[in-house]
């Protein structure tokens, strides 16, 4: 920016520009990586693991309660039992589904929100922009506006990752990947939006995706395209290790009426782990369940003693939760880990941005000191002159005036 005299004074404002612009890209990943840490933090804390009230304490109770009809297969209560922990079971897991779902959809109230206050943002920017303009044309400073100016410009980078160059005529211009954001005294408009099937963020008049892969706009993207689904299709997948298995054996097998086993679990098309429940008739019904071996006779439970092998198996449902939790751990430990070195980049960069136009702070405090030590000697030196002159006047009396 050009020297400006105003008063007599010639003002400049010392910025680095290299430091400036990658300040903004610190900024920007910084705050993508935390708004990301925080978003797999909610992931983690749907799996309430390890705890008795979790899925894997629930698929315990259920390997014991088929054991339990393997013993007494005639024994309503332990019928009874069976049910009830399924239901229990199949009840943890889609209430594990609907909080991921809760999770994609408070992301995308925060992508709405981020977009209205970067349209918010940019506004104001292009407002600083013509005055910026008006006052450069009429020789007054510009210190303060392009101060204000420069804080909406760095949380647009917290934002969305935009970049800036700043003109001859003092003129900000904001770019939001290939796009403008903000011209001269003019601020494009964004809008939330779907492209190719996924939640996008578009330039409202023309209606194309903006191109957002930074700041907690891009992260927020990020985690509605990608990260969540991951993880709901992972724990779909968990459902689908429980569900076909034990279909699968206990079709097999003979109810208490010698009837063919029914399917035990049953999902709608909505979502495996959504919508997992058990078969609502075996659940109004426990004599349904299949615990008998055809081949043997009436009172056998071998089916039942199959099934609650399952929970040991190798590549069975509680092998495939168990990777899932330790899966969404290590992502979470990485995120944090991320944010967490990027926080520390991103400090030591504000710091030197701070000391290339201030100095060393240890420097400006002993400046201070010297100044102010000094204006308490001059005033000490003019009250002793005071009080001379004070005690010369008293002397001498009207004579010596």
């Amino acid at each position: 920016m050009p020297d400006l005299d105003v008063h007599g004074l010639d003002v400049r404002r010392l910025r680095d520009d290299f430091l400036e612009a990658r300040g903004l890209q610190e900024r920007a990943t910084d705050a993508g990586l935390r708004r990301t840490s925080s978003i797999l933090g909610g992931v983690e804390s749907a799996l309430p693991e390890p705890g008795d009230d979790g899925i894997q304490a629930a698929l315990a109770d259920l390997w014991s309660a088929w054991d339990d009809v393997a013993n007494q297969p005639e024994d309503a209560a332990a019928r009874a039992r069976l049910v009830r922990r399924a239901r229990t079971l199949a009840g943890a897991v889609s209430a594990t589904a609907a909080t991921l779902a809760a999770l994609r959809s408070d992301a995308l109230d925060q992508l709405t929100r981020g977009v209205d206050q970067v349209n918010e943002d940019a506004a104001q920017v292009a407002e600083l922009n013509r005055a910026v303009r008006h006052a450069t044309a009429a020789g007054r400073s510009t210190g303060d506006l392009t101060d204000r100016r420069d804080l909406l410009v760095g949380r647009l980078a917290r934002s969305a990752g935009v970049t800036v160059r700043t003109g001859a005529d003092g003129v900000a211009e904001v770019f939001l990947g290939g796009g403008s954001l903000v011209q001269g005294a003019r601020a494009g408009t964004l809008a939330v939006g779907r492209a190719a099937a996924a939640e996008a963020v578009t330039w409202k008049d023309a209606g194309h995706p903006a191109t957002v892969v930074g700041g907690e706009l891009g992260a927020t993207l990020a985690a509605l395209n990608a990260t969540l689904p991951g993880w709901a299709g992972g724990l779909d997948r968990v459902a689908a290790a429980l569900e076909e298995p034990v279909n699968h054996l206990h079709r097999q097998g003979l109810d208490q009426d010698g009837n063919p086993g029914q399917p035990f679990f049953q999902h709608d098309a909505a979502g495996t782990a959504a919508t997992l429940r058990v078969n609502p008739a075996i659940a109004a019904d426990p004599r349904l369940v299949a615990a008998r071996d055809p081949a043997k006779g009436p009172v056998d439970g071998s089916v039942a003693a199959r099934l609650a092998e399952l929970g040991g198996g190798a590549g069975g449902p509680e092998v495939a939760y168990r990777a899932f939790v330790v899966g969404v751990g290590v992502a979470v430990d990485a995120a944090s880990r991320r944010a967490d070195l990027q926080g520390s980049v991103t400090r030591q960069l504000d710091a030197a941005r701070e000391a290339e136009p201030g100095g060393d702070l240890d420097q400006e405090m002993t400046a201070m000191l010297a100044y102010r030590h000094g204006y308490e000697a001059a005033a000490r030196l003019l009250t002793r002159v005071d009080s001379a002159l004070a005690r010369l006047v008293q002397s001498t009396g009207p004579a010596g005036r």
